[in-house]
């Protein structure tokens, strides 16, 4: 499950900093845009993160 939970780390750090970032946002792994949110779930995410999956801010608008 370590590799889940570096995933899990990966993608909420993309998500943050994407968030902060004034510079053009990244595009997003289609990875990480399908299935970030299934790995949290497996690893038992907190609600407060999984809010951070589905903020519009990270989407830029």
């Amino acid at each position: 499950m370590a590799i889940e939970d570096g995933i899990v780390a990966c993608g909420l750090a993309g998500l943050r900093a994407c968030t902060t970032a004034s510079e053009p946002r990244p595009a997003w792994p289609p990875y990480l845009v399908e299935y970030l949110g299934a790995h949290m779930a497996r690893r038992a995410a907190g609600m407060a993160e999984r809010m951070e999956l589905v903020s519009p801010a990270w989407l830029g608008m």
